[in-house]
């Protein structure tokens, strides 16, 4: 009877499907967009949807995989971070290389402040319900809720306008 120990392991089976699969979309798809600038511009669009769904599913999956942490309050900071550099943007000169600097520190002063919440919102809510699934869940979701609906009362419900420096406006159009 043969030993077990020198047996050899089984080969890792190559699956090109998942990888595959947008691409056989888009290939399907593109005679009926009508365009190539369209068909870039969906696909450019689909890409950057496919990265945001990443980052989130990263940033949970690290969250409870690393810390056994249930955080649903992620939306919360990024609508904090969003309003935190409105505030500095607002400051920022209509044109000019000065624009694009006020833009940095707005992007700048938004990781400050985002940092500081989540230091205060951990040590405060998170850190109490350690390893009670439920109770993460129930006090994650409740923070965030009680965090927009503070935003909403600092910053109405009104659309704020803000333009972009001058040299992220425009469009690239590929092709036609």
């Amino acid at each position: 009877q043969p030993s077990m120990t020198g047996a050899a392991l089984p080969k890792p089976r190559l699956d090109l499907w998942p990888a595959l699969t947008p691409l056989l979309v888009a290939a399907l798809a593109a005679p009926f967009i009508g365009s190539v600038s369209t068909f870039a511009t969906l696909t450019l669009a689909s890409l950057a949807m496919g990265a945001m769904l990443f980052i989130m599913a990263s940033g949970l999956t690290l969250a409870f995989g690393m810390m056994d942490v249930l955080n649903f309050g992620h939306g919360a900071f990024i609508a904090v971070g969003a309003f935190a550099a409105t505030v500095v943007y607002r400051f920022a000169p209509v044109d000019g290389a000065l624009q694009l600097l006020v833009f940095a520190a707005a992007l700048g002063f938004a990781a400050l402040v985002c940092g500081a919440l989540g230091f205060v919102y951990e040590k405060l809510l998170v850190a109490p319900v350690y390893g009670r699934h439920l109770e993460q869940i129930l006090i994650t979701l409740g923070g965030a809720i009680v965090i927009e609906q503070l935003l909403l009362a600092l910053f109405g419900t009104e659309p704020i306008d803000l333009s972009p420096p001058a040299m992220f406006r425009g469009s690239l159009v590929f092709g036609e």
